[in-house]
């Protein structure tokens, strides 16, 4: 009799387990577009991503996996998210290395910009990053690591007039007790189970077939010499330097193509340079030489002065692949290998998507 009151106590204590985590993930952060392509990167099998793309929502539009799978068989998979933190990129690293070999990284530096270092860690910005990470260790590991970044911003900066990120509030840990009321608004099916984007990550959202002419905006890439970053920047890129170099990754900084004014783009410049001064290979693609070299076409590759549309993500990620390629990154032609299926069915999905266009409903809502 006591063995069956055991049971029945431990029996009870599991399905409180279950259903305290099952009410923390449906009353939790709402989902993104982040949300669906890492889900779609944790059905990958193990060890069948070779690289990773990093940075801020520039190249969450400028990298489109179902090209460098298509044209080359490179498996690499892009993690950006709007604004992305950079004292997040650790963790996204880590998280993505637990289950694959993970041989290098290319990542875009627009987030070191001093207008957005500020913004990066505010709290939904932060909650962006880290909430979406399923694995709790490396996502709690990676919200301590940004609290500390934060901290180091505020110290350098000044206080943000409005939302600061806060280490002691309860709402960080245990997502909750801020969207618990969420359900007024209601739930949607990625609340439940998982939703994943089906183009292998590709930016899905009805921006990715508008198209501005930029051209008149070619003029702010004369900006004329680079600046001094100032020394926090340098005191965070000298951090990730270290954990890149004691990582053994091949890394490639770039700066994504933008049309920004002239002083974002001096800064955006003068950033990368810095990169480029401490050894790492680099590619500014916010020039005039390489927007040709490139071929973007600056009436119809841009749906925006910051981002690149399908059309122009294209050009963009078949030239970072052949530079890889040309500069002797660990690249291997995975294409017709076993285990990489999931990679030719969302090349499929892609094409097929990228054919048909935008049908006139966004598909950030889930059906």
């Amino acid at each position: 009799m006591k063995n069956k009151k055991w049971l029945r106590s431990v029996a009870f204590i599991l399905l409180l387990c279950v259903a305290v985590a099952g009410v923390m993930h449906c009353y939790s952060q709402p989902k993104y577009f982040n949300t669906r392509f890492i889900n779609t990167f944790d059905e990958m099998p193990d060890d069948t991503v070779d690289g990773i793309v990093l940075g801020s929502s520039v190249i969450a539009h400028g990298w489109v996996s179902a090209v460098s799978w298509e044209k080359y068989g490179m498996a690499a998979f892009q993690f950006g998210t709007s604004v992305q933190p950079i004292g997040s990129i650790p963790g996204f690293i880590e998280y993505a290395q637990k289950n694959h070999d993970i041989k290098y990284v290319v990542i875009d530096i627009h987030s070191l910009r001093q207008q957005s270092l500020v913004t990066s860690v505010s709290s939904s910005k932060v909650q962006e990053a880290y909430l979406n990470i399923p694995d709790i260790g490396v996502r709690y590991s990676m919200l301590l690591d940004l609290f500390d970044y934060a901290e180091r911003i505020y110290d350098f900066y000044g206080e943000p007039e409005g939302e600061k990120l806060d280490r002691t509030s309860a709402s960080m840990y245990l997502p909750l007790l801020n969207f618990h009321n969420r359900w007024v608004d209601g739930l949607e099916k990625a609340d439940f189970v998982a939703v994943k984007n089906e183009y292998l990550g590709a930016n899905d959202r009805y921006t990715s077939f508008l198209s501005r002419d930029m051209t008149a905006n070619l003029k702010n890439l004369d900006f004329g010499d680079t600046i001094e970053i100032d020394d926090f920047q340098k005191g965070e890129l000298d951090r990730l330097f270290a954990y890149l170099d004691e990582s053994g990754l091949e890394v490639l900084f770039i700066s994504t193509p933008s049309f920004k004014s002239k002083s974002i783009q001096r800064e955006l410049s003068s950033i990368l340079k810095y990169c480029a001064d401490s050894g790492y290979n680099t590619i500014d693609f916010a020039t005039r030489e390489m927007i040709e070299k490139v071929g973007f076409d600056t009436a119809v590759d841009f749906s925006d002065n910051g981002h690149v549309n399908l059309a122009g993500a294209e050009k963009l990620t078949s030239y970072i692949c052949e530079y890889l390629i040309e500069n002797g990154y660990s690249y291997t032609d995975r294409r017709g290998q076993d285990g990489y299926e999931l990679w030719d069915e969302g090349l499929k999905n892609y094409r097929e998507y990228y054919k048909n266009g935008w049908s006139g409903k966004s598909v950030d809502v889930y059906d």
